[in-house]
């Protein structure tokens, strides 16, 4: 049987891997993010907290279960507590201040997932690429 990636899993895939690699060690940067998305290198203004901290900890929880529903979208079957689990007062506890405006540019595309059909959320999923992209290099910024 043959397996078949549809290319924004591959994407989203590929952006998480590189995300937790950041976590484990300080050569990820924002541009080895671009030459997978095939875009220029976003930039993100947040303070370094590094690999070892509980900010970094945080935001590769966040980044883990942003790509989840990602995942999920990708075959239409996104339910309220995938949402929950990303967005909840609990889940965004200890995330940095100055990373919460790309936690909360992903958040109300994430929740339009909530329940849509594959086709529905291939709809919905044209807007999640910059905000994925920002969340992502926020995560390898604040791991440095």
């Amino acid at each position: 049987m043959k397996m078949r990636v549809r290319p924004l899993a591959a994407v989203v895939l590929s952006a998480a891997a590189l995300t937790l690699a950041a976590c484990s060690s300080d050569g990820t940067t924002p541009e080895d993010l671009a030459k997978i998305t095939q875009e220029p290198p976003r930039m993100v203004n947040v303070q370094a907290k590094g690999a070892t901290s509980p900010e970094c900890s945080r935001m590769r929880e966040m980044v883990t279960n942003v790509t989840t529903i990602a995942l999920k979208a990708d075959g239409g079957i996104v339910e309220q507590t995938d949402f929950d689990r990303a967005f909840s007062a609990s889940a965004v506890t200890g995330i940095p201040a100055d990373a919460m405006v790309y936690v909360d540019a992903i958040k109300p595309i994430a929740q339009e997932l909530v329940g849509k059909d594959v086709a529905a959320a291939t709809e919905v999923m044209t807007k999640w690429t910059h905000p994925f992209t920002d969340l992502t290099n926020a995560s390898i910024q604040i791991c440095r």
